[in-house]
């Protein structure tokens, strides 16, 4: 298969990578770049697919962009979704308006709409709608003294613990 060798009537579109936008017959203003990106549209219009099967169960949504490996995968008729990000929003089908920034971010997202998620797996396994989701991973340095006598020794040992923090704005 080969990139946009379907196309009829549609006009427009970009397709670079094997079986890029293969499928795509009739639809505008797409661009796809990846293997197997955007391969099931038929007739979508306004997509962007970069990287991997991204966008590539899509057939006739319209308004997604999809950058990353497997971002918006299963994405059929779901529009105007945002997914940057390996694995963001890679379960939506027909949900639309979704924002998912960071590796796996809104992952399991099927059809809730309206939602955003930035982080890493931020809203993971979210399942509803109109949640918004900010995931701050970070690694906070601590120091403790290892003497039984306070403020008579210099000795101490340095630690690290992650901080995850999910906040709901």
């Amino acid at each position: 298969n080969y990139a946009l060798d379907a196309l009829t009537s549609g006009d427009a579109n970009v397709a670079i990578g094997y079986d890029a936008g293969s499928s795509i017959n009739t639809g505008s203003a797409n661009t796809t770049v990846g293997v197997y990106s955007l391969d099931a549209t038929t007739s979508g219009d306004s997509n962007t697919a970069l990287g991997y099967f991204a966008l590539s169960a899509n057939t006739t949504a319209s308004s997604n962009t999809g950058i990353g490996r497997s971002a918006l995968e299963d994405n059929t008729t779901g529009t105007q979704n945002t997914a940057v990000g390996k694995g963001a929003l890679a379960n939506n089908t027909t949900a639309a308006q979704n924002t998912a920034i960071g590796r796996e971010a809104l992952f399991t997202n099927t059809t809730g709409a309206d939602n955003v998620a930035v982080g890493s797996a931020a809203l993971y396994t979210n399942a509803g709608e109109n949640n918004t989701a900010v995931r701050i991973i970070t690694t906070i340095q601590c120091w403790y003294f290892t003497t039984p006598h306070w403020g008579l020794s210099d000795k101490y040992t340095q630690f690290s613990f992650i901080l995850v923090m999910l906040a709901d704005i």
